[in-house]
């Protein structure tokens, strides 16, 4: 009270300034508690994060992807990866080291991975090497982590192929079969070092025809014999062998038809037939349907003699729904697409011939393959990079696509798969899996028929899972102009040949030929006298049944019909994957081994999340205490706030959401300190690839480098050359004449390109066939002048 009785303001005063000093003491004891919980928690998750960072540094990824050999006087490439934990690419440098087995340096090389994490290394063709095989590492560096892989990598033997002819393309009892040998290098084409040879006739239980055993060294890469039939051998299908005595390349065998009578007739060509009976055989590309992706399907159409059938019809499901149409395209072969469902039940409903009732049924599908080789027309230019889609129903596959050719594996490309998710459209279709995009660089010197093998890296040893026959153009050729001029005069009918021989360039090309020319009049094309050069060394061995020169060019550069043509008939060639009745080595020897991959990322895991383990082992009891205080600090805060307000000391939005805010972090950022693995599981980001050293091929003698004994040293086989009316062995009266003309299984051309023959020619020749085989400087040709009907299939 003061003096005139009136209440006195001063106290209230006093009271509302104690009021607002708590509040704003509360404020900022709020705000500096929320700043503390803050630092703490950031720093910790700081901390937290240069630790982890620091153990992923510690670890490198490296995958390298091998062949199992090294060739000689050719180049290898592989391929080198590097990523880090999270499976993002990462720079680091690389050392390729190649020694032989006691430690003795053979070559070096360095290189840095480029931003995407990838090096290809090329080693250069080594003229020497070891025949134990040799020993491959690389090294790769960064930041102080070093990551290093060792293997071994076998030497491939130096191997030809070795390809048969005869003078024509059949014979009978008293006739004299000419033969020729061609021994080329399957990788440069280069004429093989005279080799020693031995040739054979066997009957068809196997037994060698008496006298018919010839031996000798080549020349030029080439052997050479004749054979003079018994003239009571009976007729029937013969077989003419080459070997090596030191497996220098693989036996061939040339099929030699014997006809019976006086006389080789014309085989009859095909006739209708008013049977509607069809047989079809369904080819899947990649040797298998695989469910709810696009698979193409090849297949052939024979009738009950097995000649080619034009057909049309409907592939149709169990419902009889149809999901694809059928057709034809030539000699008896087509190719349709369609996508499977994995109930299957799918058969071939025929509309022409008609009144065909069968209807074949097509595979069923296998759910054991998730992956589908697609290549279009599987035929690619000169020098090109074998480009396909691997169609895939499962994401993440670890694969190794690889391509054989001849025996060698001459290229390999990792791929993982990759699967659409379902609101995703592939080729229009929701969900429909994933097209996985693969070029596979091969080297350009390779060309002809390859075979592309697709193994699945999730097991050990992988697994092959696809397969498809493709064929790559060459590049270099030879290529032959024949011009046959007859001369009939009144000293003798005379032929006179004249050859030219050219390269892909159209210049002048120096070549060695084999030479025939025949009466066609006489010797009908009742049999075959052997695949051309090209069609023989660009198909490699092993398919010496899949094609008859005629129906394909396998010397064209270009031509989209030649192409389809080509495709048809690698499609619908069986590459057989199952190998169930094989094991181990066999089975690789049958479909080719895989390529080694060496990878450390599934180690790297375990290693990882054991450090992971160990960090949170070895922190501090204090970073302990923190990091509990910063987790339920948070809960505190807001506790704090909520007492104020109920006390009536201070409240509103200038705390609760500081506070608030404060906790929430300090959850989050305390959840993770206390639990560092939650929400870093590095482990299933990339897909890994179990190792696979591989296996050293079996031994294999290598003759080229080891002196071939004086005993087993045969003579340098004499060239039988044969000239009608220029022999004692043409009768006078023709009447045992087989229709030959002229042979010469060595003729060589100079520089110019340029060569002249002539013969003889009796009285009642009309059309003279010539057929002349061509190599030289790694390039092969040939030319046919009369080739079969275009209807003929064998």
């Amino acid at each position: 009270m003061n003096e005139e009785g009136r209440p006195s303001e001063r106290m209230p005063r006093r009271i509302g300034v104690r009021g607002d000093q708590r509040a704003r003491g509360a404020e900022w004891a709020v705000a500096f508690a929320a700043f503390a919980l803050l630092a703490v928690s950031v720093g910790g998750y700081l901390y937290h994060r240069e630790q982890l960072k620091a153990i992923a540094t510690e670890h490198l990824r490296l995958r390298i992807c091998t062949p199992t050999s090294l060739g000689i006087g050719r180049s290898t490439e592989f391929q080198v990866l590097t990523t880090g934990m999270m499976g993002e690419p990462v720079a680091a440098q690389v050392e390729v080291g190649l020694s032989e087995s006691d430690g003795k340096p053979i070559l070096h090389q360095t290189g840095q991975t480029a931003a995407d994490g990838l090096l290809y290394v090329a080693i250069p063709g080594q003229d020497n090497l070891p025949g134990q095989g040799v020993r491959l590492e690389v090294t790769a560096v960064r930041n102080g982590s070093r990551e290093t892989f060792e293997t071994q990598l076998a030497r491939d033997p130096v191997r030809y192929v070795t390809c048969l002819i005869t003078d024509k393309p059949s014979y009978r009892p008293g006739d004299t079969i000419f033969y020729r040998s061609t021994s080329l290098d399957r990788f440069t084409s280069l004429p093989a070092p005279d080799l020693n040879v031995q040739f054979e006739f066997q009957g068809a239980d196997g037994d060698v025809l008496p006298e018919s055993a010839h031996e000798g060294t080549t020349s030029q890469g080439v052997g050479n014999g004749a054979f003079a039939i018994p003239a009571d051998l009976p007729a029937g299908l013969y077989a003419l062998v080459v070997r090596s005595p030191q497996r220098q390349f693989p036996e061939a065998r040339l099929p030699v038809r014997i006809a019976g009578g006086a006389t080789i007739e014309r085989e009859p060509g095909p006739a209708a037939s008013s049977s509607p009976e069809v047989h079809v055989i369904f080819y899947p590309e990649s040797g298998y349907l695989v469910s709810d992706v696009e698979n193409r399907i090849y297949f052939t159409a024979r009738n009950a003699r097995g000649e080619p059938v034009a057909l049309k019809g409907l592939v149709v499901d169990a419902d009889d729904t149809p999901v694809a149409a059928v057709e034809t395209i030539r000699l008896g072969m087509g190719a349709f697409s369609f996508r499977p469902a994995p109930q299957g039940g799918y058969r071939l409903r025929i509309a022409e011939p008609p009144g065909t009732e069968i209807e074949p049924e097509l595979p069923e599908t296998d759910p054991r393959r998730n992956v589908a080789i697609s290549t279009g027309v599987g035929v690619f230019g000169p020098g090109k990079p074998l480009e396909l889609n691997l169609r895939a129903t499962q994401d993440g596959v670890p694969l190794v696509v690889a391509a054989w050719c001849r025996g060698m594996l001459v290229g390999q490309v990792p791929v993982v798969t990759r699967v659409l998710s379902d609101d995703e459209l592939q080729e229009g279709v929701q969900g429909a899996g994933g097209v996985n995009q693969v070029t596979l660089t091969i080297p350009d010197e390779i060309d002809g028929l390859v075979r592309l093998i697709a193994y699945d890296y999730s097991v050990n040893p992988p697994v092959p899972i696809a397969k498809r026959w493709v064929y790559r153009r060459p590049a270099r050729r030879l290529n032959i102009a024949a011009v046959a001029d007859v001369r009939r005069t009144d000293s003798g009918n005379q032929a006179l040949v004249t050859l030219a021989v050219t390269d892909e360039a159209g210049n002048p090309a120096a070549a060695v030929l084999a030479v025939s020319a025949v009466d066609k009049s006489i010797a009908a094309p009742a049999g075959d006298h052997g695949a051309s050069l090209p069609a023989c060394f660009l198909g490699g061995f092993g398919v010496d049944s899949l094609l008859r020169p005629e129906n394909v060019d396998f010397d064209a550069s270009d031509g989209a019909e030649a192409d389809v043509v080509l495709d048809l008939l690698l499609g619908t060639h069986e590459c057989p994957l199952e190998t169930a009745d094989l094991a181990g080595e066999d089975a690789w020897q049958a479909i080719g081994a895989p390529p080694i991959v060496l990878d450390n990322l599934q180690p790297l895991r375990q290693e990882y999340q054991q450090a992971i383990q160990q960090y949170r082992r070895d922190r501090t009891r204090t970073l302990n205490l923190l990091t509990t205080l910063s987790f339920f600090g948070g809960f505190g805060l807001v506790l704090a706030v909520a007492m104020l307000g109920l006390l009536g000391v201070v409240s509103g939005l200038r705390l609760w959401i500081p506070a608030c805010g404060t906790a929430l972090c300090c959850l989050l950022i305390g959840a993770i300190l206390l639990a560092p693995l939650r929400g870093d599981d590095r482990s299933e980001i990339a897909t890994a690839y179990l190792s696979f050293h591989g296996s050293l091929p079996r031994e294999e003698e290598d003759a080229s480098e080891k002196p071939v004994p004086e005993s087993a040293t045969a003579s340098p086989l004499a060239i039988r050359r044969y000239s009608y009316g220029a022999e004692d062995v043409t009768p006078p009266d023709g009447s045992q004449w087989g229709g030959t003309l002229f042979w010469n299984p060595l003729l060589m051309v100079g520089e110019d390109g340029r060569a002249e023959i002539q013969f003889h020619l009796p009285d009642a020749t009309e059309e003279i066939c010539l057929r002349i085989e061509a190599h030289g400087a790694g390039r092969v040709g040939a030319v046919q002048t009369c080739p079969p009907d275009a209807d003929s299939v064998y």
